[in-house]
């Protein structure tokens, strides 16, 4: 299953000109680091560190194909990113969800995630984030 979880995601990300490598900034922390970063975010009361860093880890954790882990850490990223009023941010973690659910054959969970994301795209008000969607 990770396999499929990677080359999905992979596939969907590369299309927006996002590789994985570069959502986690070709990073070469482990997820226990990630986690113990996400923590240390969170004792500190860093809202804006401490979602990107729960994002980087639900990809990171997708991309090993720990579903469970991937869905809890993208979902408390895309609540957090909402508080801080991120859109793109936002849109992110639902769109990584959406990939991850059809990844493991979950399609009616990735539509509810891509309504999300898309509820998220109000037209002419979202013209940055619309920026940012170009495929390559």
């Amino acid at each position: 299953m990770s396999r499929r979880v990677t080359a999905v995601v992979a596939l969907r990300m590369q299309f927006l000109g996002v590789s994985l490598k570069a959502l986690l900034r070709e990073s070469s922390l482990s997820i226990p680091q990630l986690r113990e970063a996400v923590q240390r975010y969170r004792e500190k009361n860093d809202l804006q560190g401490e979602a990107v860093t729960l994002l980087r880890l639900g990809v990171a954790e997708a991309d090993l194909g720990n579903v469970d882990n991937a869905r809890s850490s993208l979902t408390d990223a895309a609540k957090k990113m909402r508080a801080l009023n991120d859109v793109l941010g936002t849109w992110t973690a639902h769109f990584t969800l959406s990939l991850v659910e059809t990844a493991v054959g979950q399609p009616r969970e990735a539509i509810v995630q891509l309504e999300k994301a898309l509820a998220l795209i109000d037209g002419e008000s979202n013209a940055e984030l619309l920026s940012h969607l170009q495929p390559v």
